[in-house]
């Protein structure tokens, strides 16, 4: 129950952290480095693999194409200046 509730006083300490520190651009960019570096870790480490152990190889076909298809689109709209 104690992580729980450490948990969530963190999760509302985000927004707070983030107004103080928005002067600074430096620390904002490393901070967002950090959290993409935590949930691409979290997602190639943990739940891919126990994915693929679990639903067989042609999970990595669909990570594949979950990681590619809104990079490609991306890029696409901005090109075409549609976004």
């Amino acid at each position: 129950m104690t992580i729980l509730i450490i948990s969530i006083l963190l999760l509302g300490a985000g927004p707070i952290v983030y107004a103080w520190f928005r002067d600074q651009s430096t620390l904002l960019t490393v901070m967002d480095f950090l959290v993409v570096a935590s949930i691409t870790g979290l997602i190639v480490l943990e739940i891919v693999p126990e994915t693929v152990s679990g639903a067989g190889w042609t999970v990595l076909v669909m990570v594949a194409i979950g990681a590619l298809v809104p990079t490609v689109l991306e890029h696409t709209l901005h090109r075409t200046d549609l976004h």
